[in-house]
């Protein structure tokens, strides 16, 4: 560890206290050779006995209970941390459920920390499945990987279906099967500002062709531009291009699926739209190749990442971790109940019999 500066055992806030989401990763990883922190970390619910006058059995159960993490990943152990209005931490190992694949991920500051943990798994998920690299943008939408089913996104017409098993990056990608007529689906209210430019992109599998164009409609301009597949492909392709939008256009919208009364069969997956004005300034923008080189991905966290569980028990530092992913990794923020990773290896390096009464007195307090 490089970065951390601990003044207490348990994480309260002190200006001090201080880590990294890569030093916490680093101090998971060493809790792996604590069999009995392990266990007891990886268990949903316990019961401690309390004696003396006021003689009382406390319930413990796990608050790691979450669908956007339980749907998809197996947590072997976790940890949370949080300090009221200043951060909200999560550390996991988990399994996939449907691949022979573990994962270690870490946020701090998390909007919604399970979310961003689900994120991290399914970035890890696509780094894996796809072998290209992932990188933190500002996206102007941040549903492309269809992980949050419909809820950001319209249906112009047919149904919004998705399948969990074709997908690019993880978990699913849209079907966007068309019978001689259009099946799209659209962003919905989106803001377009004339004169910055748009790079649009998302991944593109076609299976069945008759006719149409499976891929997408930009329509911040006033002669609408469809990009896409008119063949069969040979697995999955990204089609893109950059746009500048115009005044008096659909300025609210990008449609995706068939378009042009399409007949075919096919996926869409990793829609990426970027305000590149905004984000690298007027006259800066990058070109269209220049973008096609990533895979683009927002983490709803200040500062994250995700590892590959090695299969190995040598000893890890900042330069062998297998990071598939990270934001801010290095960054200091507070570790909150992270800590207490830590204060458990000091106790159990000190403590060999966990089934020893301990006395608490007053003056201890």
């Amino acid at each position: 560890m490089m970065n951390s500066h601990f003044v207490n055992v348990q994480g309260f806030f002190h200006e001090d206290h201080i880590s990294t989401p890569r030093d916490i990763a680093l101090m998971m990883l060493e809790t792996m050779g604590y069999k009995d922190m392990m266990r007891i970390m990886g268990r949903r619910n316990f019961e401690c006995e309390v004696e003396g006058e006021n003689a009382r059995t406390i319930k413990a159960i796990t608050t790691i209970e979450n669908s956007s993490v339980d749907d998809n990943y197996t947590v072997l152990v976790s940890k949370t941390g949080r300090i009221p209005r200043v951060t909200t931490n999560l550390a996991i190992i988990a399994d996939t459920k449907n691949e022979n694949t573990s994962f270690l991920g870490v946020v701090f500051k998390g909007r919604t920390r399970y979310e961003a943990m689900r994120q991290l798994f399914d970035i890890g998920n696509t780094v894996l499945h796809s072998k290209t690299k992932v990188t933190p943008h500002a996206l102007m939408f941040k549903n492309g990987n269809f992980d949050f089913g419909n809820k950001y996104w319209k249906n112009n017409s047919g149904s919004f279906n998705l399948d969990y098993q074709d997908y690019y990056t993880y978990p699913a990608s849209y079907i966007a099967t068309s019978r001689g007529i259009s099946t799209q689906i659209h962003t919905g209210r989106l803001n377009f500002i004339p004169g910055h430019k748009y790079y649009v992109s998302c991944m593109v599998k076609c299976t069945r062709y008759e006719s149409g164009t499976i891929g997408f409609q930009f329509t911040a301009i006033k002669e609408y531009q469809t990009v896409g597949l008119q063949r069969i492909s040979d697995g999955w392709e990204k089609i893109s291009d950059v746009y500048t939008a115009e005044e008096g256009a659909s300025l609210r919208r990008v449609y995706f699926g068939g378009i042009n009364k399409a007949n075919l069969d096919g996926r869409i997956d990793n829609v990426t739209i970027v305000d590149l004005t905004k984000v690298y300034g007027e006259g800066e923008e990058p070109t269209k190749y220049e973008m096609d080189e990533h895979v683009y991905h927002d983490l709803s966290a200040d500062k994250g990442l995700v590892i590959k569980m090695p299969q190995s028990s040598i000893p890890y530092n900042f330069e062998n971790l297998n990071v598939l992913f990270e934001k801010n990794s290095e960054e200091l923020g507070y570790p909150a109940s992270l800590t207490k990773l830590l204060t458990a290896m000091v106790f159990l390096d000190n403590i060999s019999n966990l089934d020893q009464k301990l006395i608490l007195v007053s003056t201890a307090i």
